[in-house]
Formats: C-alpha cells, structure tokens, sequence
C-alpha cells in the first residue's frame, strides 16, 4: 500500500490504494529516460486529479449526512458551494478542489454529532483534522469568514491557533462565497448579511459583536474577491 501525499500543501490524501508510478529504466535497457520521465508526470497529474476529486466528494458526502437533517443551514452550504463553483474558476485545480471542499464544510461544525464547544468554526475544523487528516482544509474551516474574532469572545483563541491561519485568494473566496450567502441558499450583499446576523442573534449576542469586530477584515476579503473576478470576467 502507497500512502500518497498532496503534492505542494503536504497534508496526506484521502487515498492510500493507488499502484505506485513507474519507475526508471535501468541502465542499458534501451528504454528512454524522457518517456519514463513523462509517464510519472502524468501519473503524478492524473493521481492529483483524483485526490482532489475524492476530497471534494467525501466533503459532499459529510455534509449532505451531517447537515441536511439541519433544514436551512443546508440551504445556506448548498448556496454556498454554488457560489463557490463560480468563483472557483480563477484558481487552479488545487485550490479549487479544496475551496468547493471547505465551502462544504464550513459549517459542519453545527452537526450536533459534532458539537463539543458550541463554536462551529474550531468543532468543524477538529472533525476534518481527526476523519482525513487534512490541515490545509481543517484551517480553512477553523478561520473562514475571520472567526478568529468570535473565538477571541469565546476563549477559544489558543484553540484556534492550532490550526495555521491561511491568508490567501482561497480563504478570501471562501469568506466571500459565505458572506453573500443568505440563510436558505440565496444571494444576498454583505450589507443585507450583516443586517440578518443581527435580526437574527440581537445586538447583545456574542454572534452579533463578533460581526462587527469582524467586519472591516471580512469586507476587505469579499473586495479582494471581488476585484479578481473583475479580472477574470467573472460576475460576482
């Protein structure tokens, strides 16, 4: 058994039964080294390909059984891995396959099963570290949307930072894609959000002060995001 590891992040796969890559010619065997050289290439592609694939689709499979039961907080995920498949056109395989995967498991951390600080982020994140194993994609869940401020809140901040804080155009789109997502699924600014939070939670909620400490770092992301998919000619 070959245990395969993510090619540039290094978090192990969700894989572990895939036939080993060929390898090179021995000397003299007439056989080219550039073609050998080529084959591992593509194996190495191909073999990416379908770690990603699988990552994306157990993060599917986690959700649909942990959430669906949760009516519109499954609404809310579905919106926002739709959103995702959009803005996920301006990354390359690899960020796209773990931003579809985190907008899955964002809010995985609501699952009853899985509640053990009544912090969605930092339970979801735990979860993900303890099923596959996979740190880049804990993280991305434990710090989507800067929730490194409620847990500031909650006292979970050295909690939170067991797990790295990726500053990147992926985290930036998966705060976006959360942001301008309403609560059953549909598109929404991140004015008519922000304004939600509060009906919803009331103004003395550590949910609602969380949001406004957040806001500044949050509006800057969905900016960011924003103006990338100008670039690309991509509709926010």
């Amino acid at each position: 058994m070959v245990v395969f590891y993510s090619i540039h992040k290094g978090q192990r796969t969700f894989s572990e039964h895939f036939k080993r890559p060929p390898e090179m010619p021995k000397r003299g065997s007439g056989v080219l080294p550039f073609l050998v050289y080529s084959k591992q290439h593509e194996y190495t592609r191909r073999m990416s390909t379908e770690i990603y694939t699988e990552m994306v689709s157990w993060a599917a499979e986690q959700a649909s059984i942990l959430l669906k039961p949760q009516g519109n907080r499954w609404l809310h995920v579905q919106g926002v891995v739709k959103t995702a498949r959009r803005v996920g056109k301006i990354f390359d395989e690899e960020d796209y396959a773990y931003l579809i995967a985190a907008a899955y498991l964002h809010d995985i951390g609501y699952a009853p099963q899985l509640q053990q600080t009544n912090f969605h982020p930092l339970d979801g994140a735990r979860f993900i570290l303890s099923s596959p194993g996979n740190m880049r994609l804990a993280s991305l869940v434990a710090h989507h949307s800067e929730a490194r401020f409620e847990a500031q809140l909650r006292g979970y901040a050295t909690e939170l930072q067991a797990f790295p804080h990726e500053q990147s155009a992926v985290a930036d789109a998966l705060t976006y894609c959360d942001q301008i997502t309403g609560p059953t699924g549909l598109r929404i600014s991140l004015q008519e959000r922000t304004n939600e939070i509060r009906h919803r939670y009331g103004e003395m909620d550590i949910v609602t002060k969380a949001m406004y400490l957040s806001l500044p770092s949050v509006s800057l992301a969905v900016q960011r995001t924003g103006q990338k998919l100008a670039e690309h000619g991509i509709t926010g």
